[in-house]
């Protein structure tokens, strides 16, 4: 049987981290690794591993994949025999990693790949751009081009919202596991009850919920978020009131009026939100 390759398309800020350690909490076998084409670059000169020093613990693994890359062995190959992996999830969100590499696997006899596809509502991603101090043209360049390209690329994807993920995680979990075939089991949407997997990059957030809130870790964390994020006081707060739950961030209820009659009026992004809409799981 062959070993999976599990793709988790989606924008920035959208969930995908969460779905990702969700996908493998509880399961020996699955490694989540965030994402994987930053392994193509050398993280030193971004700091990445000064900013995560508590990564340093899995991340000499991580070195060797990248010296076995650079002699030309595969990624998925090489995680596979070094962390003992049937399963990878990769949430690299990059339609020009996901595509070439999902190529490499259809002609591979080791690996098979499967495919998520995770997305906000348009309002809902705006927040979560805006308030880092992102253009509106960062917004409409990801949901536009980055979802049509991950609709065509993406084989028989299961299409989830991330307000769903959030609302309903057992049903959605139930569905996702199924879908691709992994054991599900009640409270598998608890991530952070599971040994600390250390990604590749990934949502700073929802890793906090991996470390106690007195820890230097997790206050680390915060004041990454915080440096890096352009966030208000009381947005820390509230990354500190989410720890360890599913929480639905509405925050887009307050946008401009302005700001919304522009989104809801752009033609490019509804028509991408629609052809996801109309894709999603039902739940």
């Amino acid at each position: 049987m062959k070993k999976k390759v599990i793709f988790i398309c989606s924008a920035n800020h959208s969930g995908s981290t969460f779905f990702d350690l969700m996908l493998s909490n509880g399961q020996a076998d699955i490694k989540s690794c965030g994402e994987l084409h930053w392994l193509d670059k050398e993280h030193k000169k971004f700091g990445w591993e000064k900013r995560h020093e508590n990564s340093m613990k899995i991340w000499p693994k991580y070195k060797d994949v990248q010296e076995d890359i650079a002699k030309g062995v595969d990624v998925y190959k090489s995680i596979s025999n070094r962390f003992g992996a049937n399963i990878i999830i990769d949430s690299s969100k990059t339609p020009n990693w996901i595509e070439p590499m999902s190529i490499k696997l259809w002609n591979s006899e080791e690996f098979t790949p499967e495919f998520f596809i995770i997305y906000k509502t348009p309002l809902e991603l705006a927040h979560s751009i805006f308030k880092r101090n992102m253009p509106y043209s960062t917004l409409k360049s990801i949901y536009v081009s980055w979802y049509t390209h991950y609709l065509r690329v993406a084989y028989h994807p299961l299409v989830v919202a991330y307000k769903d993920l959030v609302d309903k995680p057992k049903i959605v979990l139930k569905a996702a596991c199924d879908y691709v075939k992994i054991p599900y089991y009640d409270g598998k949407e608890r991530f952070w009850e599971q040994e600390i997997p250390y990604l590749v990059a990934g949502c700073a957030e929802t890793m906090t919920h991996f470390f106690t809130q007195d820890s230097k870790a997790y206050n680390n964390r915060v004041k990454y978020i915080q440096n890096t994020q352009a966030r208000s006081d009381s947005d820390i707060a509230g990354v500190k009131r989410k720890y360890k739950t599913l929480y639905y961030d509405d925050g887009w209820k307050s946008l401009d009026k302005g700001l919304v009659d522009k989104i809801n009026g752009d033609k490019d992004i509804q028509n991408i939100y629609r052809k996801l809409e109309e894709r999603k799981l039902k739940v």
